[in-house]
């Protein structure tokens, strides 16, 4: 697992540890880097995998194996081969030392869905197995396995009360959100849209993000008169201040870039438009839960059957990722995320899902068959466009409504899209569900493919 500032390459390995105990594995090594800006690699494992104790530790039981961990670079020093498989979810310079250094005799390196993070990702999409006389081998995987384009196969998310009660023990507040909302969601008695994203990494302001995304989804419930609580529960950390920053932006003033509060009146277009459909009287009946104090399962629950709240946005914050799993499966609208690392997991469940746009990030509502363009089909295009409505910001509100209508703007692209998602028999609805039954197969899995290559490779040459 390597040191990186988000989460994909280590969610995804982890990933793929589960998947291996679930085939059999009853005794990984996970070997895990330190080093870069934000949380430590101990502190991100123990979101990753539910019931890590606080200190790092040599080992810890899972269902079905144990666990043992080892920091580089303390661990990366040459020593005889013990391991015959190493394997990463994204390790971004992968080359045939490493084999050496982890002791291990083949290394297969596979990166997350679509990954596109660094210039060397060919390079690391690769297996290198040590094979006698001939020393290290590089093999690429075949053409036709097609692995960068496959996503990993995730089963469908579920909980046991054995993980319910360590996750209580955990933190009880956020155990309790969850709770409520899952009780809230099976009884039908809300609609629930889960967000993910890391601070800084799409390219529209969080506050920006959230407000188009309110705005999308109160116009949703005004074409469809769908009278149900929406509850909005953001599955991680946000950028300081942008919770108060959307409370000014309900009040009708503008954040620009540096965090600066200013009216809105510069956009006279957008606060017309605002003000004439309502807005801003519906503002009033969406509700911030952004500390731990406002953010519990009671209050969730008070707002949700009070009758008095059409959007419940609770900051729950970062959980263990069968937690994060379980939440996004329950999605009853639409769930909205920035990583690569989640994308196999949205791919899996097949359900409507906005992707928030970074620099360089590639179009993942891909259909099937891996060769299809998504920049070329109607449904690629219509999905990416309804997620960089999420990241404008009112410069471009005021802009939309000065060229073209209102038609563009996000809470209309939004809403539309959400209805059309959800709605019995539409198009839309069926070509998520198509993903699903595209990607939830383990026929497919990219993880499957490249330990199908490493095997075919394994004893070549001996």
């Amino acid at each position: 697992m390597p040191a990186t500032s988000n989460f994909g390459h280590q969610a995804t390995s982890i990933l793929i540890m589960n998947r291996l105990i679930g085939m059999g594995a009853t005794r990984i090594r996970i070997v895990y880097s330190d080093g870069a800006p934000g949380l430590t690699a101990w502190q991100k494992l123990r979101i990753l995998i539910l019931g890590l104790p606080a200190d790092p530790a040599a080992s810890f039981d899972v269902p079905g194996a144990t666990i043992y961990f080892s920091l580089a670079p303390g661990y990366f020093t040459p020593a005889p081969a013990s391991v015959t498989l190493g394997i990463t979810g994204g390790w971004d310079g992968n080359s045939d030392a490493l084999l050496a250094q982890i002791r291990v005799t083949s290394f297969c390196c596979l990166q997350p869905y679509l990954w596109t993070g660094t210039d060397t990702v060919d390079a690391t999409n690769r297996v290198y197995i040590l094979q006698g006389a001939s020393g290290i081998v590089t093999y690429n995987f075949p053409g036709s396995q097609q692995l960068p384009l496959r996503s990993y196969y995730v089963p469908d998310p579920a909980l046991t009360q054995a993980q319910i009660e360590i996750f209580t023990g955990i933190d009880a507040r956020k155990s309790g959100c969850v709770g409520v909302i899952d009780a809230l969601v099976q009884s039908k008695k809300a609609q629930l849209v889960p967000v993910y994203f890391s601070p800084g990494r799409p390219l529209g302001q969080a506050e920006d993000i959230f407000f188009n995304l309110i705005t999308g989804i109160l116009y949703y419930k005004q074409i469809t008169k769908d009278a149900k609580p929406v509850i909005i529960p953001m599955m991680a950390t946000s950028d300081p201040g942008s919770y108060d920053f959307l409370r000014d932006l309900m009040t009708g003033k503008v954040v620009d870039e540096e965090g600066t509060v200013e009216s809105g009146d510069q956009y006279p277009n957008r606060m017309e438009y605002l003000t004439e459909r309502g807005y801003f009287e519906a503002f009033k009946r969406v509700v911030i839960l952004d500390t731990a104090t406002l953010c519990t399962g009671d209050n969730i629950s008070t707002y949700a059957k009070s009758g008095k709240y059409d959007i419940i946005l609770a900051a729950i914050e970062n959980v263990p990722k069968v937690i994060f799993d379980y939440v996004f499966g329950l999605t009853t609208l639409c769930h909205v995320f920035e990583g690569m690392g989640t994308a196999s997991l949205a791919l899996n469940l097949g359900k409507p899902f906005l992707h928030l746009q970074t620099s360089g990030a590639p179009n993942i509502f891909r259909l099937p068959p891996y060769e299809t363009d998504p920049g070329t089909t109607p449904f690629g295009k219509y999905c990416l466009q309804a997620s960089l409505a999420a990241g404008m910001d009112p410069m471009v509100w005021e802009v939309i409504l000065q060229t073209s209508g209102s038609g563009g703007l996000p809470n209309v692209v939004i809403g539309k899209f959400l209805r059309n998602a959800t709605a019995d028999g539409a198009p839309l609805r069926k070509e998520f569900a198509a993903l699903r039954t595209f990607y939830n197969n383990e026929e497919q899995d990219k993880l499957m493919g490249g330990l199908i290559s490493w095997l075919a490779n394994l004893n070549a040459g001996t």
